[in-house]
This record gives C-alpha cells, sequence and structure tokens, in this order.
C-alpha cells in the first residue's frame, strides 16, 4: 500500500469514477507515492495495518470491522491496458473480502468503459 486512495459519494457520475480509477491505477504503479500522508506518516505505513488506520481516519470509522460493515469491494489489476475487475464476496472482518473467480476482462477500455464496468462488479458484490 502507497497510502493513495480518493473518496467519493455514492452519486458519483461514471465519467468521475472512471478517471478515479484511472487515476488509482496510476498512482498504485508507484510503491513510494504516498499522496494522502505528511511527510512523518510515511514510515509508518509501511505497514498494511498503519495504511487502514489512515485510511479509516479519512472514512471517520475507527476498526476494521465498522470498515466492512456494508462495504462492497471490487478488485482491479492487470497488465497494460488488459485489466481484470473482479467482485467479491464481504465475509465480515473475520475473514475480510473473498473474490469471486470469474470477474469480467476489459482491455482498452475508456474512464467511461471501465467506471461501467466497476458498475457491474459492485452489483455482483454481496
Amino acid at each position: 500500500m502507497n497510502g493513495w486512495f480518493q473518496i467519493l459519494d455514492d452519486h458519483t457520475d461514471d465519467e468521475t469514477l472512471g478517471a478515479a480509477v484511472c487515476e488509482a491505477l496510476k498512482q498504485s504503479a508507484n510503491p513510494e507515492l504516498i499522496a494522502n500522508v505528511t511527510a512523518e506518516q510515511r514510515v509508518s505505513l509501511r505497514s498494511e495495518a498503519s495504511a487502514l488506520k489512515t485510511l479509516f481516519k479519512a472514512l471517520g470509522i475507527r476498526s476494521y470491522r465498522a470498515y466492512t460493515d456494508g462495504t462492497r469491494h471490487v478488485l482491479i489489476g492487470g497488465q497494460g491496458s488488459n485489466l481484470h475487475v473482479i467482485p467479491s464476496q464481504n465475509a465480515g472482518p473475520g475473514k475480510g473480502f473473498l473474490y469471486v473467480a470469474d470477474g469480467e476482462v476489459v482491455n482498452d477500455a475508456s474512464p467511461l468503459e471501465l467506471a461501467r464496468a466497476v458498475r457491474r462488479a459492485l452489483k455482483r458484490c454481496n
């Protein structure tokens, strides 16, 4: 985790969502970039637990249990312009998010097409 995240509200339009996903993919390629934290926090973000604490603070929650409550989670990754958009099952704080085997592959997708793939995956999350 490099500390980068962006919070979008529930009513974000597809263009904004697509742009945010593209930016997240761009930022994730740089493991050293820590955009949302101060220089003093950089050392502590070397562990996943510390990175999650930073995220929880931004979301106004205190625990992983609160984070998982009602959360839908989609994994997006791949190589170059071939991306996999994979929905997950929310198994609660004990098991976390379990990815389903059959995600959607998008090739050379525009930000708008990528946003639509993310929305389709979110509908499959439970």
